[in-house]
This record gives C-alpha cells, structure tokens and sequence, in this order.
C-alpha cells in the first residue's frame, strides 16, 4: 500500500494541471458541503432550542385528530378543523405526576383571534394574534422567555391579556391608538363571539422568531368563552325538587288565576331562598377546566423519543384518545422551513455532485489518454489488471483526501468566521429559519465525515470508466506508441 500511494504522488505530480482541476473542484465541493449543512444543522438547533425552551417543551400531548395538532391549529390539508380538547386530562395530570422522569408540565388552549379597540369608538381591523390561555403558575415555572416591560402580568384566577411591545406598536398603527398596562382590549373570534379584557402587562420575548411576533397570552377562561370550548360551571345547573317542579310545569298552569307560582311555608312571610350549586371542579381554579395541550418538560431531554413511546402506549391501553409527540409537531409550520431548505440544499448538492462526476470523469479519461504508453509498458512487464486498478484507485483516493481535507479547512475557517461576526435574521423568513434574530453557525463532526465520505465516493464513481478505458489498453500499445 505505502507503495502505491508513494506511485500515486509521482503520477499526480507529473501531471500538475489535471491534478489541479480535479483537486479544486473537490475542495470547492467539500466547502460547500461543509457551509451549506453547517447553516442548516445549526439553524435547525436554534429553531428547536428556540421552541422547546420557549413555547413546546420537549413534548406536546393533545387530542387526536384527522391532521397534525399543533400550537397553531390543525395542519390538514384541504379542510379547516378545530382543535381537539384533551380527553381525560385529570387521568393525564395524574400520570404525568407519577412519572419520574417528567420534569414539569403545564396545560395550554390556544386560538387565532383579532384584537380590537374597546369603547363606543371601536373601528374593526385591529392585528391578528395566536391566543395561548395559559396557567400563569405552571407555565412561567416552564418557560422563562420573555421579560415585562410594563404591568403586573397575568394572576392565576386572573381575567386579562398580555401583549408584547411589537403588537402594541401593531395595534396604535393599525387603529391609531396607544395601549397601556390597565386599558381594556377587544378579542373578536372568527366565530364573531366577542370579549373585553383587561391588559394585565406588555411584554418583551427574550428570543425573537416569525412566531414570536403572533403569540400572545391570555386567561384561559376567556380564550374558552370565545373559542365555544364547555367549562366546568357550564354545567347544567343542580336543581332542587321545588326548581324542577318549575320546569315540568304546563305552560297554561302558568297563567291561570289559581295557579300557585311559589309556594310560601306558612308562618315563614318570606320567600324561599334559591342557592346556586358550584361544581366543585370549577372551585378548583383555571386547571378544572377542558384543554387542548400539555406541554411536558422532561429531566433527561434525550429521553423524549422513548418517553413519548411509553405515553402514546399508556394511552392507548388506558382507552384514551389522546397522543404525544415531539416539538416539531407543535411548532407546525415554523418547523417545516428548515426541513424544506435541507430538501432543496440537498437537491442542489446532487446536482453540483453530478456536474463534478462528470467533470472529474472526462479530467481522467484525458489524463488516462496521456498514459496510454505507460500503461501499456506496465502491462507488457507482467502487471495485472488489478494492479493498474489499484494504482488508479489509489491516486483517486490520494487526490480526493488531500483536496478535500483543504476544502474541510477553508469551509471550517469560513463557519468560523460567520460564527463569530453572526448572520442578522432581519425578516419573518429568516428569523423562522434561524430560530431567533441572529444565527451563529456551528461545525459539526458529522459534518465533516460526511463531508469527505461523499466527496470520496463521487471521485470513485467518477473514475470507474476511465478505469476500465485504462483496463482495455494492450502491451501492444506500448510499442506501437513508443515506435511512434
């Protein structure tokens, strides 16, 4: 082996300028490789950390449904479908407390609304928010993203809605009117239910992303109100004998002069006195009433692929028609750019790949034409086949190692320098792609042995059919080219 390689130094050297030419362009493709899935793997690790620390956790449990739940929805193609609530969620809460490896957890309903200005002036076209009615205990517990610029925020029990600085500046542009911590806020559905809530706070998100500029909080109370979504104290009332004989009473008894409307006790001279029953699951504060998510936060992070297993397999033996899943799922569509970008960044690696094939491939044949007498002479003293293959493989092997260790150096350099000046997300779509407002890229390992392996493997199909051109040259050549 140290022979052939020693042999593929001196043929490489004799022939500087082919060297040369396919030595850059598999450098130039080794850069590429390395920039392009450096910014795509580190974008995808902001993206994630962004979401998982800031709005998803590690794990999303939610109703089933015909498309993918997520925070924003239900991603069906063709069809608009609500959100689903979480089927028993106490039996859900129960579990999630049993576990050990479950770090924290906290319940979410989340809605697309339009906010609007309260009072006899009101005018419509106000911004669209995503509503997150949120627990304030658990879920500033969970999450630590974003900072109060102004006003208490919400209280557990509490009515009211807290907006961030961008769509208070949103909501004076597009109504002309300024928001302060105390003023009262309309939320108007797309199912046209309206409420009047109190702004409890505005509020700066630590981590900026397309998504941040969309979600705002509010009490769940409200959010449920306007969404349609059955409470616990919209129960139907518990009713006494005296009430339910009301109710079953003929509407002519009613108006007949005889007719006994309230039956007073003798002795008492005063009316009866009706008590409103309380459902004790209302008593029990915000987390009594339904939900569409928990959001579960686990000690080990990389646990969470077996633990959303165990719980969907939980689940199902339990009856319930729920299901887990990961972040990715729950951030819905902000999570699909960078998948998208990695499908087009690869799609244009294959064809730069193919391109380089070709380019290498036709660099070989002119060099093999140029060694035909030297070949010849190889095989007319006794090489074999094999050893002429061997020779020709190592030189491929040689050449593709040291160019691409070069272009592995400068495409590392160049993240290196793109790591330290940092890449400004100054739009949604950059910002969805970088996961916050400044991307740092990062030089994986993986990376780079994927790097050089790919780079390896298109040398070595590219040089297959110069091979077998170099295979077919005869002993006899040799003469005839050296006669000549």
């Amino acid at each position: 082996m140290t022979v052939l390689v020693r042999l593929a130094l001196r043929n490489l050297l004799e022939h500087k300028g082919k060297t040369l030419i396919v030595g850059l362009i598999i450098a130039f493709g080794v850069t590429i490789l390395i920039v392009g899935s450096s910014f795509l793997d580190s974008a995808s690790r902001s993206l994630s950390r962004a979401f998982i620390e800031s709005f998803t956790g590690q794990v999303i449990i939610t109703g089933k449904a015909r498309g993918n739940v997520t925070l924003f929805g239900v991603a069906e193609m063709g069809a608009v479908e609500a959100t689903p609530l979480l089927p028993d969620f106490e039996k859900l809460t129960a579990y999630l407390r049993g576990r050990s490896d479950v770090k924290c957890f906290t319940p979410q309903v989340s809605a697309a609304e339009q906010l609007n200005k309260a009072g006899e002036d009101a005018i419509g076209g106000g911004p669209f928010v995503y509503l997150f009615g949120i627990e304030p205990a658990s879920y500033s517990s969970m999450f630590d993203n974003i900072t109060l610029a102004s006003g208490p925020g919400l209280a557990p029990g509490q009515e009211g809605i807290l907006l961030s600085t961008r769509q208070v500046e949103e909501f004076r542009k597009e109504l002309g009117s300024d928001l302060r911590v105390g003023d009262k806020v309309l939320i108007q559905s797309f199912g046209n239910a309206i409420r009047e809530v109190t702004l409890r706070g505005i509020f700066i998100f630590k981590e900026r992303t397309a998504a941040t500029d969309l979600i705002a909080y509010v009490d769940p109370q409200t959010l449920r109100a306007l969404a349609g979504i059955a409470r616990a104290s919209d129960a139907p009332p518990q009713l006494d004998a005296a009430e339910a004989g009301l109710l079953s009473t003929e509407e002519s008894t009613l108006f007949q002069g005889n007719a006994t409307m309230v039956q007073v006790s003798s002795g008492t001279g005063r009316l009866p006195t009706f008590t409103k029953t309380t459902p004790a699951v209302e008593q029990q504060g915000d987390t009594a009433g339904p939900w569409q998510f928990i959001l579960v936060n686990l000690k080990d992070p990389g646990e969470a692929a077996s633990f959303i297993v165990q719980t969907n397999q939980w689940m199902a033996d339990q009856g319930i028609n729920a299901r887990a899943t990961d972040w990715r799922a729950a951030a819905g569509p902000f999570a699909m750019m960078p998948d998208l970008l990695r499908v087009v960044f690869v799609l244009a690696i294959l064809i730069i790949a193919i391109v380089a094939a070709i380019i290498i491939m036709n660099t070989l044949m002119v060099s093999i034409s140029e060694r035909t007498a030297e070949i010849g002479t190889m095989r007319a003293l006794g090489a074999q086949k094999s050893l002429v293959w061997r020779m020709l493989l190592a030189e491929t092997l040689v050449i593709s190692i040291l160019f691409g260790a070069a272009g592995m150096a400068l495409g590392s350099a160049l993240v290196g320098v793109l790591n330290l000046a940092g890449i400004p997300a100054s739009g949604p779509l950059l910002q969805t792609i970088a996961g916050g407002s400044m991307l740092r890229p990062t030089v994986a390992l993986s990376s780079l042995g994927s790097s050089i392996l790919l780079v390896i493997l298109i040398a070595i199909i590219a040089h297959i059919y110069p091979v077998r051109a170099a295979l077919k040259i005869q002993p006899v050549v040799a003469i005839q080219a050296r006669s000549e």
